[in-house]
């Protein structure tokens, strides 16, 4: 009876070993929709605030993304334009590799003349793997060269320029942003062409991933840009003051000008001018932020005004 007592027991241990081991090696449960065939649905951009003042308009703009995409390493011909966003590596079940988002906005509803004061990408997480990750840390780079949506792949990804922001995203399921207010004022006032943003995160062989909505989503998780901006309507010209000159100066004298904007834009630089005995107006100074300047080679009998 001992005997069969402490069989039994052993039994019961081994089996229990055995189930452990095997629970520890499952790959934690992922999406596994991909390939999808969906059709985002028409969204126009969203002015969230407006504010009036009396020389010019703050207004605060949601624009939605008009092109997402992913690319995987281990599918490098393979387009994935009406899947969810995924990033960084997935390494169980088809084992994709490394995945980079690629999304792009239209910011034409924006004046070429304002001014951006914030500018940040959104995107609302909707899965994390492994469960309880530290924060994956990311970096968002500008797009140098154009991309399709239903087109684009691995093997055929745009060129990108320099890093615009790094930002860690967690697990929780709530929205995750990167400010790109520079990227936003160069495309808007046009000194680089907009081909969107390619979002990298951790492409290390492991399985770590991060599952964005896209903007194929039914809900209002997609993919936005909000850009903060003013407008400047201010058309009184400045007023500016040349100071009064003695009448009768040597070879060398100061000038002093100050200057006040009588609406809401301020004074950016002065432009001053002068001239000699009632001739033509010539550029003296242009471009200057400082309010005096010693003027050389003054000629006698000669009559010299400053504007």
């Amino acid at each position: 009876m001992k005997r069969l007592r402490s069989t039994l027991t052993f039994l019961v241990v081994f089996l229990y070993i055995q189930v452990s081991t095997a629970a520890a090696q499952s790959p934690p449960p992922a999406p596994s929709d991909r390939h999808l065939s969906r059709t985002a649905p028409e969204r126009a951009p969203v002015m969230r605030q407006e504010t009036f003042h009396a020389s010019s308009v703050n207004t605060v703009v949601q624009l939605p993304a008009i092109a997402d995409t992913y690319l995987a390493s281990e599918r490098p011909d393979e387009n994935f334009g009406g899947d969810a966003l995924f990033l960084g590596y997935n390494f169980f079940g088809d084992r994709f590799g490394a995945q980079r988002i690629l999304v792009r906005f239209n910011v034409d509803s924006i004046p070429d003349n304002a001014r951006i004061n914030s500018a940040q990408l959104r995107l609302r997480l909707s899965f994390a793997s492994p469960e309880g990750d530290a924060p994956m840390r990311t970096v968002l780079r500008r797009l140098a060269s154009d991309w399709g949506e239903f087109g684009v792949t691995w093997n055929r990804e745009p060129q990108w320029a320099s890093v615009r922001d790094s930002s860690f995203v967690g697990t929780d399921a709530q929205w995750y942003a990167w400010e790109i207010p520079d990227l936003v004022q160069g495309w808007v006032d046009g000194s680089f062409p907009n081909y969107g943003l390619e979002l990298i995160g951790d492409e290390r062989v492991q399985q770590r991933e991060r599952i964005f909505y896209a903007r194929e989503t039914n809900t209002d998780y997609f993919p936005q840009l909000v850009v903060n901006y003013d407008v400047i309507k201010d058309t009184a010209p400045p007023a500016v003051t040349v100071e009064p000159l003695p009448t009768y100066v040597g070879r060398s004298f100061t000038v002093s000008w100050s200057g006040a904007d009588q609406g809401d834009a301020g004074l950016a630089y002065y432009d001053v001018q002068y001239r000699v005995d009632g001739g033509e107006w010539v550029d003296w100074r242009t471009g200057v932020t400082d309010t005096q300047e010693e003027f050389m080679g003054g000629q006698n009998g000669q009559t010299y005004e400053f504007r």
